[in-house]
């Protein structure tokens, strides 16, 4: 996705998007969630801001979301077969649409990874052709194209180049069905660090490379379907570790889960979502058979020290499928409803539960302080909160 005509300057700093009206601006005063033990499971989230598509014919806006910092990328389609992407700043008075990113027609995506310095656009192509991922540094409120990147001639899967991105620590991971590619950044720019391939009989996994991070040099891959045998397995992460111009398996990741679901029908286990937040790495799993025979829903959370990932928490929660997000003390959790706890040290203590329209067509996001809620009915809408920190 290559900055063109469609790159629009930014607003003054007290401007705000089109769609909203000034009183809606962010208040430090005000939160978006205030939970408490009293609080029905009914109680509507009250955001401080919400973006909307800023002309008519847009479709699927908030589809794809990533934040870091003060950055907010939504990603969105005009009239269905212009994918785009709208940059915003966070500012103390407001968020500002800053420019939009126009992609290449026909193209699938966009999907969308920042560490709040770098910006990764991927575009899968249409069927039979190929996609690409454009990578921009960002300095000064300025977008500077530091590449793009496009899947070997020799590729049989070309067109889902670009699928799922992360990006973090000058590495930048690509992640399409059964396949998780790594590209690093060094003096000459940015040059590929080769494939991951886990260890038989998980190669080959479709469901691998759905799912991944970046954190302090280390590449989490998830795994969260796997067939072992005759039964289901609960699912695992696989941890890399650059070495030198190349990456490493470092370690495993698992989770208290014994089996996934049936061999015939197995469902999501640990590793169905991966999201990094800060010093930690919050891991879902949907569906784990318990050792004591009952199916539950779990987040573990996993937290960097001294050059490795140990195991910090593990919450129990009424379902996890639209994965979790850590903002501080605050941890969300979307499933049939939106779940909030508290942290208290190495523990989390449910606070409050919201219901949403359609848990389905939702996703969740941090964008630096902020907890990003993107529903995607009618044309699409990006709800922003403010977590309560008291």
């Amino acid at each position: 996705m290559k900055l063109g005509s469609g790159a629009r300057r930014p607003h003054s700093s007290s401007g705000t998007p089109s769609a909203q009206p000034a009183a809606s601006r962010m208040d430090a005063r005000e939160s978006g969630i205030v939970p408490a033990l009293a609080r029905s499971a009914h109680d509507a989230l009250t955001p401080a801001v919400t973006l909307r598509p800023s002309r008519a014919g847009v479709a699927d806006f908030g589809e794809a979301v990533a934040g870091a910092r003060d950055i907010l990328l939504v990603g969105a389609r005009l009239e269905a077969h212009q994918p785009f992407v709208t940059l915003y700043r966070v500012t103390d008075e407001g968020i500002v649409r800053e420019r939009v990113l126009r992609g290449a027609l026909g193209h699938g995506g966009p999907s969308l990874a920042t560490d709040g310095e770098r910006i990764a656009v991927g575009q899968p192509g249409p069927e039979g052709g190929r996609g690409f991922v454009s990578v921009y540094r960002r300095n000064a409120g300025e977008l500077t194209l530091e590449t793009t990147l496009e899947p070997g001639l020799e590729e049989t899967s070309a067109a889902s180049f670009g699928q799922r991105l992360a990006i973090a620590d000058d590495l930048l991971v690509l992640g399409q069905p059964a396949s998780v590619r790594v590209f690093r950044h060094s003096a000459v720019g940015w040059l590929s660090a080769g494939f991951l391939r886990p260890r038989l009989p998980y190669e080959w996994n479709p469901a691998l490379g759905q799912n991944i991070g970046v954190l302090r040099g280390h590449v989490l891959v998830g795994n969260p379907v796997e067939i072992e045998g005759h039964r289901a397995g609960p699912g695992r992460v696989f941890v890399y570790k650059q070495v030198g111009d190349h990456m490493e398996l470092e370690s495993e990741l698992t989770g208290d889960g014994i089996e996934g679901g049936r061999e015939d029908t197995p469902r999501e286990g640990f590793g169905a979502c991966i999201q990094v937040s800060d010093d930690f790495v919050l891991i879902s799993a949907p569906h784990e058979l318990s050792v004591s025979g009952s199916p539950v829903s779990r987040v573990y959370l996993f937290r960097s020290q001294a050059g490795s990932l140990t195991r910090f928490a593990c919450v129990d929660v009424p379902s996890c499928q639209g994965g979790a997000c850590l903002i501080g003390e605050r941890l969300f959790v979307l499933g049939d409803k939106l779940h909030v706890y508290a942290r208290a040290s190495n523990q989390f203590v449910p606070l409050a539960s919201y219901s949403l329209a359609e848990p389905s067509q939702t996703t969740l996001t941090r964008c630096g302080g902020l907890l990003s809620i993107a529903t995607r009915q009618d044309a699409g809408q990006v709800a922003l909160h403010f977590p309560d920190q008291t």
